[in-house]
């Protein structure tokens, strides 16, 4: 203490600040720190808990047709792909006796797995810690059922070497964060000090003067800068306080971050549509407003998520039996209107009234990480854009039907849609955002519709998604200049299907490249489980998507899978703004083919899985047709939430993986009972399902 008494003020200050932001700083960055590692492992557990998901998905049925080969061919794949390989040390698969049926391990199955990871009945997974001779693995396992009972067992063993390497890495990139950090404050605090003390420097060599008898001593009148300094010096402490908490706060929202464990419930979806409800325009006259549109709005959904076109008629009858229904303990339905009553007050209503319920619910997962898991490449969301018709008839048309001439002379009126959503290569799911229905101006031609309707969404949409990472993914159909470019414009990235028929001029400079040995490729070999496989992959950058001299540049990537006797299985090529590389060629290209996701799990499950997209539910003369859809798309979009956010769904959906046989249920049980809520109507189910669980 002695010797921090005798030394300078200047040097008293400096240290003072330098000791105190030392010790703030390095408290938050070791703190931060330890979050990101935490997030990172969490991270890594939650790719391997996907991983045994998908397998539990895919190869329930290959169990239950005793088909090994598949299943092995499965599990290969799974542990094989480029970005897994350095994580995944094995997987294998147990029947209901915990048999070992298939494992990637390419020496004799080590025997202390087996039994070494159970899952207790009623959980959906367990993680442990385990070494295999010189080797530690977390291993995840995850039940496959099939119904209500479970038939195996998958095991995702991740490679803990590989982790701690990556933590390693990550522990290091923090050294030189907080190294730089205190090299900043060592100058700062100096500074700082300087400027501090000068003030008072100068009034002390001013006083010693005054008492020598120096009165001739003149004051600097140009010390403003110092004065400001001086003042602002508690501002300045604390901006650099400020940007040492936040920075890292920062770089861990910017990468995902950890998922929440907060679920998204059906209340709070229902509050975003009675909002957007609350803004309908409003048609009641007269004995009409008996029945408030709240009621009318509320009615038409619960049709679409109950999957059940008697529901409301149902409903009515409990409630003269009962005096209370599930139209009002679970939709908050005070009165049930009839449904040409319904389709009357709700025809004048545009479904564009209904964008804001599905930006609320991106925006609600946004916020609460829940988005992190469809994070594809570079951390870009991948949306995928695809049209589909819902409604088509020789007859019943209104003024916003499009139409097609037929060959016969006939007219067919139309109704479709371009329905973006999320996707992930990953993941078999995708996440519903706003659609935009085709106008009759947007031409006849089916390109000229849906393109026309795809870059009215980017115009009204884009911009709400300008501060996310973007991929656009499309058929052949959007892999045109215009669209290109207004893709670019919103500061989102594209990846295309490619055509040769349609972008003959890029096909030439591919040709031309490949006949000079300038076109990059690299052939993968690998085994489906029956026959191996041959994976080509080519690509080449900055060629022009067209003959035109203000032809954009894009990069091009083509993949053909062969058996070894030069069959071809699968071929398609694609266009995209992304650099390729040897190292990105394979998720670009498994990013493209996820396009297909739209149509498998949006489109189709709509179509064909109970939701009945097709289905005339009503016309109308201006937009009830499309507005039933919207209201179909919304309850798809609720259910889909619900299962990737919401424990107690996903458990009941575990024991009925079946949509048709968890709506026939849904179906049944609110016909008969009056449950005080959704959450009863869940645990009324679990809790039945349990009980006729086996053993």
């Amino acid at each position: 203490m002695k010797r921090f008494a005798d030394i300078s003020l200047k040097n008293k200050f400096f240290f003072a600040n330098l000791v105190v932001i030392l010790i703030i700083s390095a408290t938050i960055a070791f703190l931060a720190r330890w979050i990101l590692v935490s997030t990172l492992i969490s991270e890594l557990e939650l790719r391997g808990v996907a991983i045994a998901r998908t397998i539990a998905e895919r190869g329930s049925g290959y169990i239950l047709d005793k088909n090994y080969p598949e299943l092995l061919g499965l599990i290969f794949d799974e542990a094989k792909l480029t970005e897994r390989q350095h994580l995944v040390s094995y997987i294998f698969i147990t029947d209901q006796d915990n048999e070992v049926i298939s494992h990637t391990f390419t020496r004799p199955f080590p025997a202390e797995l087996r039994h070494a990871n159970p899952v207790p009945a009623g959980e959906i997974r367990s993680v442990r810690l385990f070494a295999i001779g010189d080797q530690a693995a977390y291993d995840i396992a995850t039940p496959i059922t099939q119904g209500i009972y479970r038939i195996g067992m998958v095991h995702v063993g991740l490679n803990k070497s590989h982790i701690d390497s990556l933590v390693a890495k990550l522990r290091f990139a923090f050294l030189g964060y907080l190294s730089v950090i205190i090299i900043i404050i060592f100058v700062l605090s100096h500074w700082l000090s300087k400027y501090i003390t000068m003030p008072i420097s100068k009034l002390t060599r001013i006083s010693d003067e005054l008492s020598r008898g120096n009165f001739d001593v003149q004051l600097d009148s140009n010390s403003h800068f110092e004065d400001f300094v001086l003042d602002s010096t508690p501002i300045v402490v604390y901006a650099i306080v400020i940007w040492t908490v936040f920075r890292p706060i920062t770089i861990c929202s910017r990468t995902g971050g950890e998922m929440s464990n907060k679920p998204v419930k059906l209340e709070t979806l229902l509050s975003f549509l009675r909002a957007a409800i609350d803004h309908f325009p409003d048609q009641r006259t007269g004995n009409n407003t008996t029945y408030s549109m709240q009621d009318i709005g509320m009615a038409a959904f619960s049709v679409f998520y109950t999957q059940n076109p008697s529901f409301l008629a149902h409903q009515k009858a409990m409630r003269q039996r009962t005096g209370r229904d599930n139209t009002q303990t679970i939709f908050g339905i005070q009165q049930i209107p009839s449904d040409n009553h319904i389709r009357d007050m709700l025809d004048p209503v545009a479904p564009s009234y209904l964008s804001q319920v599905f930006d609320n619910v991106f925006e609600t997962l946004k916020t609460q990480n829940l988005l992190s898991p469809m994070l594809w490449y570079r951390d870009n969301l991948a949306m995928a854009f695809d049209g589909t018709y819902h409604f088509s008839s020789k007859k019943i048309h209104c003024p916003n039907c499009s139409t097609t001439m037929r060959k016969d002379g006939s007219v067919t009126y139309h109704h479709s849609a371009i329905t973006p959503v999320i996707v992930n290569p990953a993941h078999n799911v995708a996440i519903s955002l706003a659609p935009e229905f085709v106008v009759p101006q947007d031409g006849s031609d089916k390109q000229d519709c849906e393109t026309n309707a795809a870059k009215r969404w980017l115009e009204k949409h884009g911009d709400k998604f300008r501060k996310i990472a973007v991929t656009i993914l499309g058929d052949d159909l959007y892999c045109r200049q215009p669209m290109c470019r207004l893709v670019l414009s919103k500061g989102f990235n594209f990846l295309f299907v490619c055509k040769p028929d349609s972008h003959k001029s890029l096909y030439r400079w591919v040709e031309l490249l490949e006949q000079h040995g300038d076109l990059n490729q690299f052939v993968i070999t690998r085994w489906n489980g029956k026959q191996r496989e041959i994976y080509t992959y080519k690509y080449a950058n900055d060629v022009p998507l067209r003959d035109t001299e203000d032809a954009l540049t894009v990069n091009w990537m083509e993949l053909t899978i062969s058996k070894e006797d030069g069959q071809v299985l699968y071929k398609n090529a694609f266009a995209t703004n992304f650099k390729i590389t040897d190292h990105n060629v394979e998720i670009l290209v498994a990013g493209g083919r996820s396009r297909w996701k739209v149509e498998n799990e949006n489109n189709n499950t709509l179509k064909t899985k109970g939701y009945n997209l097709e289905h005339n539910y009503g016309h109308g003369k201006q937009h009830l047709s499309s507005l039933l859809v919207a209201f179909n798309l919304l309850a798809f979009l609720f259910h889909t939430v619900l299962e990737w956010t919401d424990q107690d769904y996903q458990r009941l959906r575990k024991i009925l993986p079946s949509r048709k046989t968890f709506f026939d249920d849904l179906r049944a049980l609110t016909r008969y009972i009056c449950f005080d809520s959704w959450q009863h109507l869940l645990d009324f189910m679990l809790k039945g399902l349990t009980r006729a669980a086996p053993g």
